[in-house]
């Protein structure tokens, strides 16, 4: 067997010169050990984590994290929100009728400052198959015709 283990005419195992000083028991045993010693406790913190799958194109992720980004910045996020017709902005963040704009916007950024506090994109290779599992050939004439498979 090509590549595989070396073992012996006895059928035992021959230990290669990479693992040599791990004969011993006093010095492998820290490798084989499944319970490590904890060294500090830490305090469970409680979060919620939103994940949202974007099936998209390479070439819209700059655009991506451009307006994610834009979450980040007080003036962003206030041109943002000012470009939101008020009754809907009210419609999802009701407002007392005393509360000027400013307090308006500020109680909602402080909504938005509280629930995001960051992102995180990262890339997936793979393939997905539009319709059934067809012979390759048929793939291929389709292919060749452009039409969608």
């Amino acid at each position: 067997m090509e590549g595989g283990p070396l073992i012996s005419e006895t059928g035992r195992y021959r230990v290669t010169e990479s693992f040599r000083d791990l004969v011993e028991w006093r010095n492998f045993r820290q490798h084989v050990t499944q319970v490590r010693v904890v060294l500090k406790e830490h305090d469970r913190i409680r979060s919620r984590v939103l994940i949202f799958e974007f099936l998209m194109p390479l070439t819209h992720e700059t655009e991506l994290r451009t307006t994610l980004d834009n979450l980040f910045y007080e003036d962003t996020l206030l041109r943002k929100l000012r470009a939101i017709p008020a009754e809907e902005l009210e419609s999802r963040f009701p407002r007392p009728s005393e509360q000027t704009d400013e307090d308006y916007l500020n109680q909602i950024m402080d909504f938005v400052g509280a629930h995001f506090v960051g992102y995180s994109i990262s890339h997936v290779d793979g393939r997905f198959r539009a319709v059934g599992i067809l012979p390759y050939d048929k793939v291929a004439a389709l292919l060749k015709t452009e039409e969608d498979i």
